[in-house]
C-alpha cells in the first residue's frame, strides 16, 4: 500500500472515493483475521491515548475557550491512512466524515465544549498539535507535571510508531503481488 492513497489529504480534503476505498481495504485486512498481533498493539495504543486524554482535556479547557482563532477546522479533522489503521487496530469504527465543502470551516466534530469524539477516535494530529498558547501553558507548568506530560506523549507516539511498523510488515507479507 502506498504511503498515502492517491487523492489523500494535502491542503484540501481527500477525494471521497480514494478515502472510502482506503478505509475499506484497511478494514478488510483487519477483518481477514491476520491482525491478532496488531490488535494487541492497538490495545496498547488505546491505553496510551487514555493516559494523555485527561491532562490534555484539562489544558484545552483552560486555554481554548479564550482563543480568538479556532484551529480545529475540517481539513485537520479528516483522518490520514495511518489514523484509519490505528482505528482498526484499536477496534474503533470511525465516524462518517463529510469530505465535501470548505476545508477551512470548523471541524464537523467541534462542539461548544471542544471535540465530541473520544480522543482515540480523532485523527492523531488532533492530539499531537499544540498551538502556541497551549504549548506555553504546558511549558509553564511545574517541572514534574511538564515531564510527565512529555513522557505520556512520547509513550503515545512510540506506541503508534510500533503499531504502524507492524502493520506495514504484515501488509507487505499478505500482499500476493511480487
Amino acid at each position: 500500500m502506498p504511503a498515502e492513497p492517491p487523492g489523500w489529504p494535502g491542503p484540501d480534503l481527500p477525494d471521497p472515493g480514494a478515502f472510502l476505498a482506503a478505509r475499506r481495504r484497511i478494514e478488510a485486512f483487519f477483518a481477514a483475521g491476520e491482525a491478532a498481533g496488531l490488535r494487541r498493539l492497538g490495545r496498547r495504543l488505546l491505553a496510551a491515548f487514555e493516559a494523555v486524554d485527561r491532562p490534555i482535556q484539562a489544558l484545552t479547557a483552560e486555554v481554548c475557550p479564550y482563543c480568538g482563532s479556532v484551529c480545529c477546522n475540517r481539513r485537520h479533522g479528516i483522518p490520514e491512512r495511518d489514523d484509519l489503521v490505528a482505528f482498526a487496530a484499536m477496534g474503533l469504527t470511525p465516524p462518517g466524515y463529510r469530505l465535501e465543502g470548505d476545508p477551512r470551516d470548523p471541524c464537523d466534530f467541534l462542539g461548544p465544549r471542544g471535540c465530541r469524539l473520544p480522543r482515540a477516535a480523532r485523527p492523531f494530529r488532533c492530539t499531537w498539535y499544540f498551538c502556541d498558547p497551549l504549548r506555553l501553558h504546558v511549558e509553564i507548568a511545574p517541572p514534574a507535571e511538564y515531564r510527565l506530560h512529555v513522557r505520556r506523549l512520547e509513550s503515545l507516539a512510540a506506541a503508534r510508531r510500533e503499531l504502524l511498523a507492524a502493520f506495514e510488515a504484515a501488509w507487505k507479507a499478505s500482499d500476493p503481488s511480487p
